[in-house]
């Protein structure tokens, strides 16, 4: 292998075509992998595929972003002659149910990698498109019906859930929710096949104009029907507020 291939320049290039860049969580859809040889024939040692997010990481008075696979998926090794094309059909692609929603900021991607010793392995960027599973999308809609309105959403360093992140929801309360004293709410959330743990911290307005206190609590959103949630969402609102 020459210089320039171990560095990255005329080495073999790798593109993943997914049949679908629209996906809802616990979806599985198809793929095929193009791969093109470069400058010099390589031994590649495995391909991988891995379902790919970021989330923000507290660093100093800001935050950076690391990244965290979901799921990934290990082909075994091969080698490409200079200049071969040839395209390889993969298992199909699993999108987690604990896949977050490509709200706001959350992006979501598919990043395929050609691990070749002793060189910069080439790589594959497939950004998707991922619409809020049923009890999410029940949340969601819940609190806009509230009359909060969506600030920011992300993915954030938590200890809530199974991934090393949490994917939060900021509402405000410009006037039109039923809660005079209600300034700021964020809304964490842990989802599974079945249900959508939930975390939500409150801010709610005192009495002095620059003053204001948070308080937490957590519930479990079972149904997919909004306006069961809702209720669910108002009393534990309600209760934060007393």
């Amino acid at each position: 292998m020459g210089f320039l291939s171990r560095i990255g320049v005329g080495s073999a290039t790798v593109d993943t075509i997914l049949e679908t860049d629209t996906v809802e969580p616990g979806d599985r859809i198809d793929a095929h992998v193009e791969i093109e040889g470069g400058e010099d024939d390589q031994e590649v040692d495995e391909l991988e595929l891995a379902v790919t997010t970021e989330y923000q990481v507290p660093a100093d008075d800001d935050y950076t972003y690391e990244t965290a696979e979901l799921d990934e998926m290990e082909l075994d090794g091969f080698r490409i002659e200079a200049g071969e094309e040839w395209t390889m059909d993969v298992p199909r692609v699993d999108i987690p149910a604990t896949t977050p929603a490509t709200v706001s900021q959350t992006s979501v991607w598919v990043q395929t990698t050609l691990e070749i010793d002793w060189a910069a392995d080439p790589t594959d960027r497939d950004e998707l498109t991922v619409n809020p599973g049923p009890h999410l999308d029940a949340l969601l809609t819940a609190i806009e019906n509230l009359g909060l309105v969506l600030d920011f959403a992300d993915n954030a360093q938590s200890r809530f859930g199974p991934h090393p992140f949490a994917q939060f929801f900021e509402y405000e309360n410009y006037g039109e929710a039923p809660w005079e004293n209600l300034d700021d709410i964020e809304f964490f959330v842990a989802p599974t096949r079945d249900h959508l743990e939930v975390q939500v911290d409150v801010e709610r307005t005192s009495s002095g104009l620059f003053s204001s206190d948070e308080s937490r609590a957590q519930f479990t959103v079972t149904s997919t029907d909004p306006t069961e949630v809702q209720s669910t969402v108002r009393s534990v609102i309600d209760s934060n507020l007393d």
